[in-house]
Parts: structure tokens; sequence; C-alpha cells
């Protein structure tokens, strides 16, 4: 009974040290791990005006967004400016009067224009939105 706990102790204690070098060394991802990403500001340019879906009401939206800094994308931001507003103008459209005028309105735009943005572009860099002016009338 002695000679076979004494494989069985080596091999836990083999799983838990793996286990602790592998939280140590990083193999978790980068937030667990506590790497804070540089965030810098995006502007898309100028207030968004669009009509609501099956509605003569309008919506007035300007926003800024939190995206992850590298070398190049402010410059692939850029240049994709024009694709970007498309976009924000095709999500704030399919939105009805009600939908823009209810509680939880921001948070559901944070997400589908960051997922969207981020499908759009081929990129994982957009994280946060920032509503400046958010106007429904």
């Amino acid at each position: 009974m002695k000679k076979m706990m004494i494989p069985i102790i080596i091999i836990v204690a083999l799983l838990i040290g793996g286990g602790a070098m592998f939280l140590i060394l990083g193999g978790g991802d980068d937030e667990a791990a506590g790497i804070q990403e540089n965030l810098v500001d995006y502007s898309p340019g100028a207030a968004f005006v669009v009509n609501l879906k099956d509605s003569t009401k309008t919506i007035r939206v300007e926003m800024l967004f939190k995206v992850v800094e590298n070398d190049t994308i402010l410059d692939e931001l850029a240049v994709n400016n024009v694709r970007i507003r498309d976009k924000i103008i095709f999500i704030l459209r399919e939105l009805t009067y009600d939908e823009a005028r209810a509680d939880n309105v921001k948070t559901i735009l944070n997400d589908r224009l960051v997922n969207d943005l981020n499908e759009e572009l081929g990129v994982k860099n957009f994280r946060e939105v920032y509503f400046s002016d958010f106007i429904t009338g």
C-alpha cells in the first residue's frame, strides 16, 4: 500500500507545481495576468444624425472610442474612417424609437459597435464607446 502512495504523491505534486508555474509564467490571458493594455482615443468625426427604424424620429449621437494602441492602429482607423462611419450609421438606423429611449441603449450600442467594428476591420482593438451627445427626437 505504501509503495502505491509514493507515485500518487509525486504525480499530485507535479500537477500542482505545473499549475503554479503556468500561472506564474503568464500562461493565462493578459488581463488575468495583470498586463495593462494601452488605450488611446479615436474619434470617428462629426456627430451622427440618422432616422430611426420605421419612424420619422431621429437620433443624434456623438461618440469617442477607446482602442488598444499599437504601431499602426490610428493610421488604419484614419484610412478606414469612411467604412467606420458607414457601419456606425447602419447600426444606429437599426434602432427603433423605443429602443433608442430604453435605459440600457448605451450598453447595447457599446457592445454592438465594439463587436461589429472589430469584425468589419478584422481587428480586436476597439474596447469601449463613450457618448458625449445622445439625443432622440
